[in-house]
């Protein structure tokens, strides 16, 4: 089986690209030959080199409609198809997703589309979403399957007609375990913060802006924010209107949140759109309580008050005290974050995406060969 995955950045440190480099990795290590082809040079792009994957870059592959690019980028890919005669490309993005199903249709190579999130879904202008819109359904039409990440993605699909129903499969995002053994969580003193960690770019639809109003008004709490974007000088800006620079910390990208996490008290990821974010499966994995906003495919990871906490995208009231909950219970932290790390283990653990992603490459191809 030869194999190549698409995606239009490789510089940034998103779930998207997280999801692809696992892939890439376990498919690997199961004797698959993949490669990944990249818009853009970066984080991500070294840590697949890292791992011996080979990568592909094609720098007129860029998110930003531009005709020229885009017609350059499809020419590109349909000759580089044609000459490798791929089993399979998957796609990962909505542009990387629009330009290789077109690709992949020229070239006549089977082709399989990954939403990490519908683009319609996340705040844009009107005339933006028709226009994502009409590209989600040119992809799905395309593509022999549709991987969703979370049901909630799929009932979209449905709802919209993107195409029909039996072409959207859900596949829950997983990551790999770090724990050998049971985590302790840190104690935190009534004279110490109680530290938050989110990890999120900044930029819409998160929306860490909710957050920082909400830790203003909670004391003894250290929030420590992973992640870079256009709102980085807003928000730090923010911090200091607000005095609680000295409690709100910013370290930019990371490309190992982990140990980060691991020295946290609670996970946060507030935000307007989601789809299975790899940021609450990163907090679950370390057996911590999650405090998220109830969007998108956030609540079938986590069901509120039992994993964590699940609040309005817009209610910094409601956030702030679950916030204070959180802050000042450390029973309830453990018990939340016990259970966090239970439902982790039982559902999003790495193997289970590979191999029911696996099984629908193979099916993906086996119905092209079939065809022909």
């Amino acid at each position: 089986m030869r194999l190549t995955l698409v995606i239009t950045r490789g510089t940034e440190y998103g779930g998207a690209q997280f999801h692809v480099l696992y892939l890439a990795k376990y498919l690997r290590k199961k004797g698959i030959d993949v490669n990944v082809i990249v818009g853009s040079i970066g984080p991500i792009s070294d840590l697949l080199l890292s791992q011996k994957i080979s990568i592909v870059h094609i720098p007129t592959l860029v998110r930003k409609i531009s005709l020229i690019k885009d017609l350059m980028t499809v020419i590109y890919l349909t000759r580089y198809f044609k000459r490798h005669q791929y089993d399979l490309v998957a796609a990962h993005s909505s542009k990387a997703g629009l330009l290789s199903a077109i690709s992949c249709r020229l070239a006549g190579t089977p082709f399989i589309f990954t939403a990490h999130s519908w683009p319609f879904l996340q705040g844009h202008t009107a005339s933006s979403n028709t226009l994502y819109k009409c590209m989600c359904r040119i992809i799905c039409g395309l593509a022999k399957k549709v991987i969703c990440v979370c049901n909630h993605d799929r009932n979209i699909a449905v709802q919209m007609k993107l195409d029909q129903p039996a072409k959207f499969s859900v596949i829950h995002n997983g990551i790999p375990d770090r724990l050998s053994s049971p985590r302790i969580p840190p104690t935190s003193q009534p004279e110490n913060y109680t530290k938050v960690a989110m990890i999120s770019r900044l930029n819409h639809p998160k929306n860490p802006e909710l957050l920082i109003r909400a830790v203003a008004r909670v004391s003894n709490l250290e929030l420590t924010i992973v992640g870079d974007g256009p709102q980085r000088t807003m928000l730090d800006n923010m911090t200091h209107s607000l005095e609680i620079d000295h409690r709100v910390i910013f370290v930019g990208e990371a490309d190992e949140p982990s140990e980060l996490i691991e020295n946290s008290d609670i996970v946060a990821l507030i935000s307007y759109s989601e789809g299975l974010p790899l940021a609450i499966l990163e907090g679950m994995r370390a057996g911590l309580p999650i405090l998220a906003t109830n969007v998108g495919g956030i609540p079938e990871i986590i069901t509120d008050g039992e994993e964590g906490f699940l609040v309005p995208p817009d209610d910094v009231q409601q956030l702030t005290n679950r916030l204070h909950k959180l802050a000042v219970d450390q029973s309830l932290r453990i018990t939340m974050g016990a259970k966090s790390r239970k439902r982790y283990i039982e559902l999003f653990q790495v193997d289970t995406m590979i191999n029911r992603t696996l099984d629908i490459y193979l099916s993906s191809i086996q119905q092209a060969t079939n065809l022909t």
